[in-house]
């Protein structure tokens, strides 16, 4: 339970909405206890004023009418503004989850992130705080709203019955204190195993999809596609083992329901007899002892889905109680003004758990608007090299300056102001032309029609309204080159004095990758470039060439 903590608390800033909800769902419950139980007593009440002509004239039919009447809509808007209410809260709930939960990943370096699957993190980042939204739902707002109605009812009833109202209450506060820990121990396991399926699904599923061109070409599609056939079985099994434990807790409720009803049957009926009260008053508390019931049917499934709540805060906990690797502590702004824009003093990086450095006492400057190409065997650490710049990775030793400025130094604004990563693969999103250009700069049209001339998309701007036309998820409608281009004009957006570029033309045909080879050497502006590659034939674009497996050591 001390892992929900952190997120009771984050539910605490809509408490507002959150009170709403509960109040909404209580007074839904009362309506209907109300409604069915003034039914009861009015049908009841009608049929013995009807034995006499003198009791039927002086029967009241009206306002038992009216009643009736004014709990039915109003219950149906209770019920609706329930809904809506919590649903919002839910919402609101989860967006500032996500939001949450992001805003804590974004500080971990990539040496944090890679013990993570790109598929389980988006699990997290989705299914998980899905599953926390039960806290709320399924568990605290029911398990309030039912007690509420069990006290209320009792006092109540006591106005007619204080003998049967001590029954029921007793008998509903029994059922409130010992299903939810039952259905708990008996959900806690399959619980736990469907929230592992679900991510197994989903981690399966998101491999099928990313890798199927792979699949296809090497032969391993049948593979995927059963590993995820599996993976579903094992989801619809533990799935089918929560739904029979739901079915089981709805059993006791209607099995308790039933000896409720006749508990007070049997209790009510003496005072029946006894002319302590007529048959109408009898009708109105068993029709009321039936209708409580309402309140009690998601008490048994409460906890059932506690299990898989505390292991989905847990999954998630273990992601945002990381403290990051690489903290931005600067507060020097970069002044670009400098001869010299990168310069490695000594630098030695090792990956952790690792026996061997990437590299050792590295000493090179990259001076002001120069293209120096990095170049070795894949594997070789040109890729790190690009990661150290960008504080992904710390140093083991050594220092990285930019503009004669210390990385530790600089604010984390200022670096990303000026430094602009191309990497091997496009980040596209399904969005317009326009949409997917403004990630880089808030420019008016005129200036981002102006970059695309400037990267050679001239045939995106014959089409009508050319920066409106949607490019669909991942650029699909795209060429790979069409796709680099833009990547290239984001960078000119951006405005940045020093280029990154880490495989560029990577997975290019020989014609594209001249074309942009061309581009990148052809700019509006001249950055600063440094280039990693593991061809000898891009050597003629660069200034000079620095081999990494130089400064390996010996």
């Amino acid at each position: 339970m001390k892992a929900l903590m952190p997120f009771v608390r984050l539910f605490a800033r809509h408490w507002g909405w959150m009170s709403l909800g509960l109040l909404l769902s209580l007074l839904t419950l009362v309506m209907a206890i109300g409604l069915l139980s003034l039914s009861g007593w009015f049908i009841s009440a009608s049929a013995v004023a009807g034995l006499t002509v003198a009791t039927s004239q002086a029967f009241n039919y009206l306002i038992p009418a009216g009643g009736v009447r004014g709990l039915s809509i109003g219950r149906t808007a209770a019920r609706y503004g329930e809904r809506l209410v919590t649903h919002n809260a839910t919402f609101k709930l989860l967006t500032e989850m996500r939001v949450w939960l992001w805003n804590k990943l974004l500080p971990l370096s990539i040496g944090q992130l890679t013990r993570y699957r790109q598929a389980d993190l988006l699990n997290r980042l989705v299914s998980d705080i899905d599953t926390l939204d039960h806290l709320y739902l399924r568990l605290l707002t029911p398990m309030l709203a039912s007690l509420s109605v069990i006290l209320l009812l009792g006092g109540f009833l006591a106005i007619f019955d204080a003998t049967a109202a001590w029954f029921l209450c007793c008998l509903l506060l029994s059922l409130w204190l010992l299903l939810p820990p039952l259905f708990y121990w008996l959900g806690k396991r399959p619980g736990e195993a469907t929230l592992q399926a679900k991510q197994a699904f989903r981690i399966r599923s998101i491999e099928l999809v990313s890798h199927a061109s792979e699949a296809r070409v090497f032969g391993y599609q049948q593979r995927l596609q059963q590993q995820l056939n599996d993976a579903q079985d094992v989801l619809l099994n533990n799935q089918a083992k929560l739904a029979k434990i739901t079915g089981l807790s709805q059993a006791v409720i209607i099995v308790a329901s039933a000896v409720a009803v006749f508990g007070v049957i049997a209790i009510a009926s003496q005072s029946v007899m006894s002319s302590t009260y007529s048959g109408p008053i009898l009708a109105l508390l068993v029709f009321a002892t039936m209708a409580s019931f309402e309140a009690m049917l998601p008490v048994a499934g409460a906890f059932q889905y506690l299990s898989a709540t505390i292991k989905a805060a847990v999954r998630v906990s273990d992601v945002v109680e990381q403290q990051p690797m690489i903290e931005y502590q600067g507060h020097e702004q970069l002044n670009v003004n400098r001869e010299t824009a990168i310069e490695f003093q000594n630098l030695a990086f090792q990956y952790p758990q690792q026996d061997n450095p990437v590299f050792v006492n590295l000493d090179m400057k990259v001076a002001l608007k120069e293209r120096v190409g990095i170049i070795g065997p894949s594997g070789i650490g040109k890729s790190t090299l690009l990661a150290l710049i960008n504080r992904q990775w710390q140093p083991s030793d050594g220092q990285i300056k930019v503009f004669d400025t210390p990385l530790e130094q600089i604010q984390e604004t200022s670096l990303r102001q000026n430094l602009v990563t191309i990497g091997q693969v496009v980040h596209l999103f399904n969005a317009t032309l326009a949409e997917n250009l403004r990630i880089a700069a808030d420019v008016n049209d005129e200036k981002l029609v102006e970059v695309l001339k400037a990267v050679g998309l001239d045939s995106l701007l014959q089409q009508p309204q050319p920066l409106e036309q949607w490019l669909g998820e991942g650029g699909r409608t795209l060429s790979g080159g069409e796709q680099r281009r833009i990547e290239i004009a984001r960078a000119l957006l951006t405005g940045a004095p020093i280029w990154l570029l880490d495989e560029p033309t990577e997975g290019l045909d020989s014609d594209t990758e001249q074309q942009i080879l061309h581009l990148l050497t052809e700019l509006p502006y001249q950055p600063t470039m440094l280039w990693v590659s593991h061809r000898p034939q891009h050597e003629q674009y660069f200034d000079r060439v620095i081999n990494i497996g130089e400064f390996q050591s010996k």
